[in-house]
């Protein structure tokens, strides 16, 4: 650190570094072990309405240090679902929402579960949220992308998991929008529709995973 003359651009090698690191790692297990003949077994499926998401969001573009806090500080739609914990203090963009509706979608596709809106059902699909932000592209440009990186798993009524699912999107990935920070701040609407694009690539390469 004590050769960068500038320590901001130094950090945001750093995270970029990480994210290709972070990206590489959750594209090698994806789709984790899973129990064949248990996963047979499974012909009825609900979603849990409790979607776990961190406590703080991320974000890393050139006018982080101007419009960072602004985005953070950004009133997302209150009625997007139920989520944990609740002393989250940064905007949800309705991510839950759009997650659990994506994967239903996913899970219908693939032909293998018939989708109930409520338990008792075979198997409960879990979701949880391990990072959400805004990652510029490249060093020096202002517009940001989406960043979510989410998993999922599939638990039988008897506790046995038969089914992982992780992914990561991010600016590395084709087709999410980029948008600059000051618009999600004066439109959040905008900074929800780029997470219901990030959740529509998770729900797809979910379909994939279980087509597999």
């Amino acid at each position: 650190m004590k050769n960068c003359a500038a320590p901001i651009i130094c950090m945001k090698i750093l995270r970029t570094s990480l994210v290709a690191i972070i990206s590489l790692t959750i594209a090698a297990c994806a789709s984790g072990p899973k129990n064949p003949q248990a996963l047979q077994s499974v012909r009825t499926v609900s979603i849990d309405p409790n979607v776990k998401m961190p406590d703080k969001m991320q974000f890393t573009g050139l006018s982080e240090m101007l419009a960072g806090a602004a985005v953070v500080g950004a009133v997302g739609p209150a009625g997007s679902g139920a989520m944990t914990p609740s002393r989250r203090t940064a905007p949800d963009f309705g991510i839950p929402q759009s997650l659990r509706t994506e994967l239903a979608a996913a899970l219908q596709k693939s032909g293998k579960f018939v989708l109930k809106k409520e338990s008792p059902t075979d198997a409960v699909l879990r979701i949880e949220v391990e990072i959400y932000g805004f990652h510029s592209a490249e060093m020096f440009a202002r517009r940001v992308n989406p960043e979510l990186a989410m998993k999922a798993k599939l638990v039988r009524s008897d506790g046995t998991e038969v089914w992982r699912f992780r992914n990561y999107v991010n600016h590395l990935t084709s087709g999410t929008p980029a948008i600059l920070p000051e618009k999600i701040k004066e439109n959040p609407e905008l900074g929800v529709e780029a997470f219901r694009v990030a959740a529509r690539l998770c729900g797809e390469k979910a379909l994939e995973k279980l087509q597999e």
